[in-house]
């Protein structure tokens, strides 16, 4: 069974929040480009038509452009003469949203600055789902270097976490 990464487990509880906090009608595509698993693999998809830099999800919302989002692994960001910022500078002059995110958080909160509106108490279960990733990533260094991470015990959160939960207490989400 293969390894799933930091980008795919990002994609799984990106598709689980905007099930559980978008609300209907809308339609939701997660595009997973894997990684090759043997020689020729990106060579067929190419022939199939996938072209390097498509957004890793799209959202359709009644009224709204469609919603093209490029997920990265916690840190990563979109590179400026990358295929995926060339890709996005079409979505966007085509009339459409696009935009990077490396959190589920991030994501939503991504959503509803382009108009979607959320349901439920998403803020919470946003942070609950960056909560596993950041537990998944803990454990992945563990298994790596065969010892206990820093990250582990006696840290901090830094001042943006601080500062977001504190705006959800005071129902500021902006």
């Amino acid at each position: 069974m293969p390894k799933i990464g930091p980008e795919h487990a990002l994609q799984v509880l990106v598709t689980k929040a905007v099930r559980a906090h978008v609300p209907q009608p809308h339609r939701f595509f997660s595009i997973d480009r894997s990684q090759a698993t043997g020689l020729f693999t990106h060579v067929r998809e190419k022939a199939r038509g996938l072209v390097a830099g498509t957004p890793d999800t799209v959202l359709l919302y009644p009224g709204l452009p469609a919603i093209f989002i490029e997920l990265k692994a916690k840190g990563r960001k979109v590179l400026p003469d990358s295929n995926q910022q060339k890709v996005g500078n079409d979505i966007r002059n085509a009339g459409h949203h696009w935009w990077w995110c490396d959190s589920v958080y991030d994501y939503l909160h991504t959503l509803q600055r382009f108009g979607v509106p959320l349901q439920g108490n998403w803020p919470v279960a946003a942070f609950n789902h960056d909560a596993t990733l950041e537990s998944a990533a803990i454990k992945r260094e563990e298994a790596k270097t065969g010892t206990v991470s820093k990250r582990r015990y006696a840290r901090k959160p830094p001042a943006s976490k601080i500062k977001a939960v504190e705006r959800i207490r005071s129902g500021v989400l902006f």
